[in-house]
């Protein structure tokens, strides 16, 4: 797995070394589905360590406890794959279920982010940029949005409403120069 952009060039080896990563990590993940797991004649698990070295991998890279899922495994490969999945296993296929497929999603934000930080907007604090970001990223659409108990924790709070009679006024230049011309539309 790599987090460079396909279109990056990158030096060989860098990308043997990527290929040979993902392909081990698909290896280790193969090794959880029980249509992979050797069978003898009468139906049984044939080596009740098969895939324990894959598991332990996984666990390593995900940070997990390896003793207790490596047990939950075994006891998962005696029945076969046929019963629940064991509770000290969840962690694990919870894990790799939070491998991203793709990473349109991230290039998604990204495009997010230069959207909110343009070139008018480049004082925004970085609290700030995050909050929009997440907003834009992962709220409710506009149509949800339902401001009134944000206006009125707005005016609690001593600010003046836009139709407010001690409100300054804004000075208002009306530039004639194209007068005759809004006539004629």
């Amino acid at each position: 797995m790599t987090s460079s952009s396909s279109n990056v060039s990158r030096n060989e080896k860098n990308r043997q070394d990527n290929e040979k990563t993902f392909k081990n990590l698909l290896d280790n993940i193969e090794k959880l589905n029980p249509k992979n797991w050797p069978l003898s004649n009468d139906g049984q698990i044939e080596n009740i360590q098969f895939g324990d070295h894959n598991i332990r991998n996984l666990c390593q890279q995900f940070q997990i406890d390896e003793k207790s899922t490596i047990q939950s495994f075994r006891i998962y490969k005696m029945d076969l794959g046929k019963k629940e999945i064991p509770e000290d296993l969840k962690p694990l296929y919870k894990s790799i279920a939070t491998i991203p497929v793709s990473t349109s999603e991230c290039e998604r934000n990204f495009s997010s982010m230069n959207e909110i930080m343009s070139p008018l907007r480049t004082s925004l604090n970085i609290k700030t940029v995050a909050a929009l970001l997440f907003i834009n990223c992962v709220g409710p659409p506009l149509t949800k949005f339902e401001p009134e108990k944000y206006v009125r924790s707005w005016l609690l709070n001593g600010r003046h409403s836009a139709d407010d009679t001690a409100s300054r006024k804004r000075n208002q230049k009306c530039d004639k120069t194209y007068e005759s011309l809004w006539r004629l539309l």
